[in-house]
């Protein structure tokens, strides 16, 4: 029989909690049992507004200040009051608890502009979950969430092991692509795989949703490769049809001050967007195969030498809008825990297609302007 942890705080070398609201949390799982333990599993589903409150009144007891402002270390008395006051606030009493007794030791780089989080107490599903349960309530769920959660059902179903007109129909050469993944070997995909990356085609996508099932070593991670590149080859096509990067870039009338020169944001032409791709899941080595093989080098055919992702230093001295957008696509990264992924949203690598969009407007409009650093987080 094991334990679970009801709350966790991040402290500083010193005994001090960290002041950021992410440096607490409080376990939904020791919320929850004395309610479940009551039949009242609706209940549950308040979780999320729940927290907030929770995490607010503890954070007025954890945070004591000494009369020059500063934090104060936490003591032993100090984090049995906390103890208490959540065996109170979460109904435990009477249930079989232990006292707070092992605290982890944990290195951080100290010049880290991001703040750490406490270990993974909770579903990241919690708050998504909540937010579809309320559009649900109010009649908004998205056309897609809606067909997925079968809120609404598609008109028709089509079995293509049965269906010889309709695996003809998605087959037509109107909706293959124009471009395919140039694997080793440059093998065609199986009459299904071409099938099931036809059916990806806007035009046929009237739920949002295109199931794809096949057990391991069946070629799907191979079709959605073809799938990647229709959708970069759609985009490119796009883009050949600006005379003139700026034409890309629309001002907006919101701006920012960076090295003592204002610049003035742009907005990104709506025809370039709608091509965005991300991998997820709720199987964490699912997502990491994916982007790990997506873009391997040698997922490239030998005889095509000259293909290969630019470089961060290329996109980042590059004035050229395909560049720059054409980063955007790569490169993949499996982010499996919320520390990972915060920390991934604002380093360089992520940065610097941003940072070559900027510099190809730029370049365009004329050398009077002043580019972000690939540093900088945006």
């Amino acid at each position: 029989m094991g334990s679970n942890t009801i709350a966790s705080i991040l402290l500083d070398k010193e005994g001090r909690p960290l002041e950021e609201d992410t440096s607490a949390a409080i376990s939904s799982f020791a919320w929850g049992v004395p309610i479940a333990l009551q039949g009242d599993l609706r209940s549950l589903a308040d979780w999320p507004q729940q927290e907030r409150q929770l995490h607010s009144n503890f954070r007025k007891r954890l945070i004591k200040r000494d009369r020059n402002d500063e934090v104060v270390p936490l003591t032993k008395k100090h984090i049995k009051e906390l103890f208490d006051h959540l065996v109170q606030s979460l109904n435990l009493t009477g249930h079989e608890i232990k006292a707070p007794y092992f605290a982890l030791r944990r290195f951080e780089f100290f010049a880290s502009k991001i703040p750490p989080e406490p270990g993974l107490l909770n579903s990241f599903f919690l708050e998504d979950l909540s937010q579809a349960r309320t559009l649900e309530s109010k009649n908004s769920l998205p056309h897609a969430l809606k067909h997925y959660l079968g809120v609404a059902t598609p008109s028709q179903r089509i079995d293509l092991l049965e269906d010889d007109a309709g695996l003809q129909q998605l087959l037509q050469p109107a909706l293959t692509p124009l471009g395919k993944w140039p694997g080793n070997g440059r093998y065609p995909l199986a009459l299904l795989q071409q099938a099931a990356v036809n059916a990806t085609d806007k035009r046929l996508m009237k739920t949002g949703i295109l199931a794809v099932n096949g057990p391991p070593g069946t070629g799907k991670t191979t079709l959605l490769r073809d799938v990647v590149a229709a959708r970069i080859i759609e985009r490119a096509t796009v883009m050949s049809e600006f005379k003139r990067p700026a034409s890309a870039f629309t001002p907006t009338n919101q701006s920012l001050q960076r090295s003592g020169a204002k610049i003035t944001l742009h907005k990104l032409d709506e025809r370039l967007k709608g091509f965005e791709m991300v991998v997820a899941s709720s199987n964490n080595k699912a997502v990491e195969n994916v982007s790990a093989e997506l873009p391997a080098l040698d997922a490239i055919a030998q005889d095509a030498p000259n293909l290969s992702y630019p470089t961060e230093r290329q996109v980042q001295h590059s004035s050229k809008l395909s560049d720059a957008l054409l980063c955007g696509s790569f490169p993949f990264k499996a982010v499996n825990d919320m520390a990972t992924r915060r920390e991934s949203a604002v380093s360089p690598k992520w940065t610097v297609g941003i940072n070559a969009a900027i510099a190809a407007r730029n370049a365009d409009l004329g050398p009077a302007r002043t580019t972000t650093s690939p540093g900088t987080s945006l």
